[in-house]
Order: C-alpha cells, then structure tokens, then sequence
C-alpha cells in the first residue's frame, strides 16, 4: 500500500495528513488496552510514541492478537479522537514476537471456535500424537 514511514515522522504528520493517506508503519507494542473487541495500543521506537486503534471489525481480519513486546507493521489513516491524534488501522501484520489470545476474551471469540474444532477432531480421530 505504500513505503514503511517512521514513527516520528508519522506522527509528525497526522495532524496535517490528508484523511485519504495511508501510513504504513513499524515499531514495538509498549501498551495494549481492548475494550468490547477492539484493541488500542501504542508502537515504540526510541521516543516517538505512536497512538494506534484497530477497531472492532478490522481486528476480527487480523492473524494474531496485538500484544506487548511484538514488533508490528500497520497500515492505517490519521484520526483525531477526543483530541489525540491516532493512527486509525486498517490492517496489522506481525513482524516479531509470540502470537496471542487477549485475556478473557469473549466466549464467542475465534479461540473457541478453533478449540472446538480440535475437539471434534480428536472426538473423531483419538487425541493426536505428539
């Protein structure tokens, strides 16, 4: 979608960012905080501290949980919220780091579905040899 930008420069230009520019971006996950599936987190690199919200229905298309300590790509547009300007996501791609579950995660969740489907397997083919 476009040419990995820097965090400092990235968050440079939001605020002056037309609403139709794509960022594509780097760092490491210093904080996460999910609300009602929704998951807000912050990218590091040295000082620059970037702002990020990967809403609802873009984290449900995601391969992995955003969790602390991954190094991630994303791609997403400038936001203005509650007078904090953010990177509003589209997309996130794991660069490093360990996959995750996000803690108490809806009974719903992609996790369950995936762990049923183990049971149904192993319900018709014996519990798997490791």
């Amino acid at each position: 979608m476009g040419d990995i930008v820097g965090l400092r420069d990235v968050c440079a230009a939001l605020p002056s960012a037309l609403p139709d520019r794509p960022f594509v971006t780097r760092g490491r996950v210093a904080e996460v905080r999910r609300v009602r599936g929704s998951c807000y987190f912050t990218l590091a690199d040295g000082a620059a501290r970037l702002p990020c919200a990967l809403l609802r229905q873009n984290a449900a298309r995601t391969e992995f949980w955003v969790a602390v300590g991954q190094t991630v790509e994303v791609t997403g547009y400038a936001e203005c919220f509650r007078g904090r300007w953010q990177l509003y996501v589209v997309e996130a791609r794991l660069v490093q780091g360990g996959r995750g579950w996000p803690v108490g995660y809806r009974s719903r969740s992609a996790r369950r579905v995936v762990d049923g489907f183990y049971r149904l397997l192993d319900g018709l083919f014996g519990p798997a040899r490791g």
